[in-house]
């Protein structure tokens, strides 16, 4: 329940770039005890109204506001040492990019303890010695849902999953128990139910009295946790009211669009596939029967034509496991036992938490990883145990997107080189002749050639996942592994690189591995899913089946955590 007391206001909030306006008399206040959820497309202004509360704009970056004020405090004229002493102790955030925020070098314990080591402890503003400090560190791992939290705090980012490493982030701004938070994008990288458990104690802090701005383009999530939404677009608040109005009730045309982008899990059974579904090796506990007859792979593809040496699937798991070794010097079974097939033009969801072993399956099946037990076959030919010599005239029948196609490109490249790396042909092939292709590759994924020459940071999150597609189609796979390559994209994006997949898998019979946390998301790209817990796959079966009447519990609590919009 909010109170009348304000934490913050801003009046007539201007960002400007010299001439360029990116924010543009932005005007929002938020209570103690309230949620404010900002929403728009990439480029809207949402994370510069946020980072002009917390004065971490650019360098090159002029801010003007009649009023901008954070707990009583007129900030429009703080120092940067004055800022230091308000940051973490009095209003946090959370990052979008959680692997670009934490230091590489540092375990992850150092990190959330890092404002703990500035501002003391929370209730009295005393140095916290050694024992309390990692206890205190170890408390707020726990606290959103990091498992195994004191062995968590002594790895590093890059062993963690990218979920682990979003909960991470948060652990660390609510160290220090700040009055506001400011949380940009605070579960784009969360399975549904660790994503549930932070938005229960996000509106659990927020029933204590913190005043929280949530900026986000999962419409699901806003409904779930925030009491007033304001939408942006172009640097504008277009329009603001309460949760329950404006998506219930939206009056700009603008904001109809984000509703009926957002991807949504319908409550009742799903219509019947139009492409072939995988038949899957080997029953599990919750598997639901084959519509192939038999026990045998559907020797059936998606455009009714034979697939590579025969009628069998494109891509073939056999009891892979992949086991890792603990810190303690235990051994953890990443992927254990994992068994299916991908049939020619299908698509196959592989949803679960994080650290469920969805990633490391990804890689097993692309060759990134060896599998400690099991094999993989593409088109009926030896793929995992091989040598990479061998496999690398095959690389391009199966290819990868990345949910971080920025980190997957050469910043120094254009888009016509970066696409032009995914090409088949070698020296031989004229440069008129790649240059045609080129052009006909963005074309296909709805890019303009005259953006062939730009770099990856001059283009939009969109613009950048779809050049990761062009790139990696440009080889003309088979089969596409993606992992989480819509998770970071607005609600808008996210539905025409959906489209756009299923384009691929009409128009060109690519089969799809689809690796994302968002049920939602999987359940209107692809035909069957895997569900993955700790490794080992607990239910299989078509989309319709197990999302509307899931018979195993854990996949139950997953459609169950679900956000739902009203």
């Amino acid at each position: 329940m909010t109170d009348a007391r304000e934490v913050v206001r801003a009046t007539g909030l201007t960002v400007r770039f010299g001439p360029t306006v990116v924010v543009d008399s932005v005007s929002l206040s938020l209570a103690a005890g309230e949620c404010l959820a900002i929403v728009g497309e990439s480029g809207s202004g949402k994370t510069l109204t946020a980072r002009a509360l917390l004065g971490l704009l650019p360098d090159d970056a002029v801010l003007s506001a009649d009023e901008l004020l954070i707990d009583g405090v007129d900030v429009r004229r703080l120092s940067e040492a004055d800022w230091r002493r308000i940051r973490g102790a009095r209003v946090g955030l959370v990052s979008q990019d959680a692997l670009v925020s934490l230091d590489p070098l540092r375990r992850v314990g150092r990190e959330v303890a890092e404002v703990l080591e500035i501002h003391g402890d929370p209730s009295s503003g005393d140095r916290m010695p050694r024992a309390a400090l990692d206890e205190t560190v170890t408390a707020q791992l726990g606290r959103v849902a990091v498992p195994e939290p004191e062995e968590r705090a002594r790895q590093y980012p890059h062993e963690l999953s990218g979920g682990l490493r979003q909960r991470a982030l948060i652990a660390s701004a609510l160290a220090g128990e700040p009055g506001v938070l400011i949380a940009d994008e605070p579960t784009t990288a969360l399975d549904v139910t660790v994503q549930a458990q932070v938005l229960e104690l996000l509106s659990g802090l927020r029933d204590d009295g913190l005043g929280i701005i949530v900026i986000s383009h999962d419409l699901a999530v806003v409904a779930g946790i925030a009491d007033r939404v304001a939408v942006m677009r172009s640097g504008r608040i277009v329009e603001e009211g309460t949760t329950v109005e404006v998506l219930s009730n939206p009056r700009h045309p603008y904001t109809r669009m984000l509703l009926a982008a957002a991807p949504r899990l319908p409550a009742t059974p799903f219509p019947e596939p139009s492409f072939p579904e995988p038949s899957f090796a080997e029953p599990v506990e919750g598997s639901r029967p084959s519509t192939s007859s038999g026990n045998g792979p559907s020797t059936s593809s998606g455009n009714g034509t034979s697939a590579g040496s025969g009628n069998g699937p494109v891509l073939r798991a056999t009891g892979l496991g992949r086991d890792f070794r603990r810190p303690d010097g235990g051994v953890r079974s990443a992927v254990d036992d994992v068994s299916f097939d991908v049939l020619p033009a299908a698509a196959i969801g592989i949803v679960g938490e994080s650290g469920s072993g969805k990633t490391t399956l990804a890689r097993l099946l692309l060759g990134f990883d060896a599998p400690d037990r099991g094999s993989v076959t593409l088109d009926g030919q030896p793929w995992s145990g091989v040598k990479e010599g061998r496999r690398r005239s095959r690389r391009g029948d199966i290819q990868y997107i990345s949910q971080d196609p920025l980190g997957s490109f050469d910043p120094r490249y254009t888009v016509s080189r970066i696409v032009a790396e995914g090409l088949r042909g070698g020296p031989r092939t004229s440069s008129r002749s790649r240059a045609a292709r080129i052009r006909a590759l963005l074309d296909s994924v709805g890019i303009d050639s005259s953006l062939a020459g730009r770099r990856p940071h001059e283009l939009s999150g969109g613009q950048r996942q779809r050049v990761a597609i062009a790139r990696a189609i440009a080889s003309e796979p088979r089969i596409l592994v993606c992992d989480e390559p819509v998770s970071a994209l607005d609600v808008s994006i996210q539905a025409t690189i959906i489209d756009l997949l299923a384009g691929l898998r009409r128009d060109l019979g690519v089969a799809l591995v689809f690796v994302s946390h968002d049920l939602a998301v999987v359940a209107t790209l692809c035909d069957d899913v895997l569900v993955m817990r700790d490794g080992r796959v607990v239910e299989r079966g078509a989309i319709g089946e197990v999302f509307a009447h899931p018979q195993h519990p854990f996949t139950k609590a997953l459609v169950d955590a679900v956000p739902r919009m009203p």
